[in-house]
């Protein structure tokens, strides 16, 4: 195959950090190769550098690309000429779809923009194009769609939509970095084919930057491990997950939470409830400023029980309710009918300053970490203005004390505190979200995918930490995710939700085994290995 491109000897520094040490590889036109990795290993600002949006600054190295009839080194592009190649000839799918999206201007004509711009097309041809392109990444409604502003779509919708942008223009190359994360399993099995397919038709390369040793297996046919700003080892992906070389590729297919890994807890049976929820009923309206549109049906009679030290899954597609679900019983969005208790108090029933400091006993881990940090105070303080709000521990040396303790538990270090939330990963910020929930010793925590971007190592550490504090303060645990595997290994007990309705709600065990509804059969079946 003809080589596209070729990167030798990048070495980046970011402040005194040196990121990436003399990464080399090359992609060829058409092929697809995935770069796998933990949180933080440079695996995301290796690719930004190709586009030059990289953080840092480049201390070495050369950027191959071959665009129409010449060769072009990235890194030596001046601005306008590297903003020519951006989209067109190389398009870039972001981890965080929500921070990329235009929140003023409907998805559909954020990607007819798009269209227009590299494509020439005309304005009809570009509505009937997007509608296509909405289509092929999933949308049941391109017309309803089109017409919706990004804060009325799931996480994973808002990926669907990032997903037709970076791949309407047909570029050359495609980044895609973590493009499935916030995807359930249906869907990103759909936006696997889709990539294969986009990449046979326009023979357009891909680099799937990921850290699902699943996916990596089924998107590529060559695999780069980076670990701490190096490429450890390389080479057909096939080969290297069944027979691993280096200590941490080892790591990472030991640690890997498949079907197949046993389970850590079994059903509870413990009697003390400390959530209930009774025919919970919810809607949003699915409208503009000045247009109100019929509501949208977003929960339907949902009832469900959580006991004390419990873990109790959700499973269900993106755009199933199940992040609704949980801000309800965080009283966060306030249903149509039904009722919350926690701890045998009626959430809805409270004042507003009662309800704040009840707050204290059940906390949330949001599935988007970065939007709920605020970006101008560092994550230290943030995670002790948590604790001072519900007056944990006598002092504020106490406090910043044991904001050091909870990052350490989660894998970070102390000097971090001081850091802003915009110089960490995606992963690292899910951590601190972590870091933060905990800090507060909660009884019932909602963990809303709070390890979908992580790597599988950190994972795995992450999820037996969850364990491991649940057992220590007797916690009750809604544990929202896409991911049949992990649902498996960490809970107990769980639910599925499609389209608002509960159409599954066992012991994990007997439900996987036995499933009841058509649907839950498709998830199953679904699973990328």
């Amino acid at each position: 195959m003809n080589e596209l491109l070729h990167l030798s000897d990048l070495s980046l520094q970011i402040g005194t950090l040196t990121a990436v040490r003399q990464i080399s590889f090359s992609v060829a036109a058409g092929e697809q190769v995935s770069i796998v990795g933990e949180s933080g290993s440079g695996k995301t600002v290796t690719a930004l550098s190709l586009l030059g949006l990289q953080p840092g600054k480049i201390t070495s190295g050369k950027a191959v690309f071959h665009t129409g009839n010449k060769t072009v080194d990235l890194f030596s592009l001046r601005r306008k000429e590297l903003h020519s190649l951006r989209g067109r000839e190389i398009g870039y799918v972001f981890q965080e779809p929500g921070l990329c999206l235009n929140p003023a201007i409907t998805c559909g004509k954020q990607v007819a923009e798009i269209i227009r711009f590299h494509l020439k097309k005309t304005d009809k041809e570009a509505y009937s194009d997007t509608l296509d392109w909405f289509a092929k990444v999933g949308f049941t409604e391109p017309k309803r769609m089109y017409h919706s502003y990004p804060h009325q779509l799931s996480g994973g919708q808002k990926q669907r939509v990032m997903l037709a942008i970076a791949m309407a223009p047909k570029p050359k190359l495609l980044v895609a970095d973590e493009p499935t994360t916030a995807l359930d399993v249906t869907v990103q099995k759909q936006i696997v084919e889709l990539l294969h397919a986009l990449c046979s038709e326009n023979n357009t390369a891909l680099l799937f930057i990921t850290h699902d040793l699943g996916l990596a297996t089924a998107m590529s046919s060559r695999t780069l491990v980076m670990q701490q700003g190096k490429i450890v080892e390389q080479g057909l992906t096939k080969e290297i997950f069944s027979l691993p070389q280096h200590s941490y590729t080892k790591q990472l297919v030991h640690t890997r939470i498949t079907m197949e890994t046993q389970p850590a807890t079994k059903p509870h049976t413990g009697s003390e409830i400390i959530v209930s929820a009774k025919n919970i009923t919810a809607s949003y309206t699915d409208g503009g400023l000045f247009i109100t549109k019929a509501p949208v049906l977003a929960l339907n009679d949902i009832s469900f029980t959580i006991r004390r030290g419990e873990t109790l899954g959700l499973l269900g597609e993106s755009g199933s309710g199940k992040s609704t679900l949980g801000q309800v019983l965080m009283g966060l969005k306030i249903p149509d009918s039904g009722k919350v208790e926690i701890s045998g108090r009626d959430i809805f029933n409270m004042e507003p300053d009662e309800l704040r400091l009840f707050r204290k006993k059940f906390r949330v881990i949001f599935q988007d970490p970065f939007s709920s940090f605020n970006p101008q105070i560092n994550i230290g303080k943030q995670i002790q203005e948590t604790m001072a709000v519900y007056d944990l521990y006598a002092s504020s040396k106490k406090r910043a004390e044991k904001t050091i303790e909870w990052l350490e538990r989660v894998g970070l270090k102390p000097e971090d505190a001081k850091r802003l939330p915009d110089t960490f990963s995606g992963g690292q910020r899910q951590r601190i979200a972590i870091a933060r929930a905990l800090a507060c010793e909660p009884e019932f925590l909602v963990c809303d995918e709070c390890v979908s971007s992580l790597d599988v190592s950190l994972q795995r550490e992450i999820l037996d930490l969850l364990l491991q504090l649940q057992t220590q303060f007797n916690m009750g645990l809604l544990f929202i995710s896409h991911d049949p595997a992990v649902v498996k290994f960490m809970c107990g007990n769980v639910m599925v939700l499609k389209d608002g309705k509960l159409v599954e709600y066992g012991t994990t065990a007997g439900v996987w085994k036995n499933p009841t509804s058509e649907y839950t059969s498709r998830l199953l079946n679904d699973i990328i290995s």
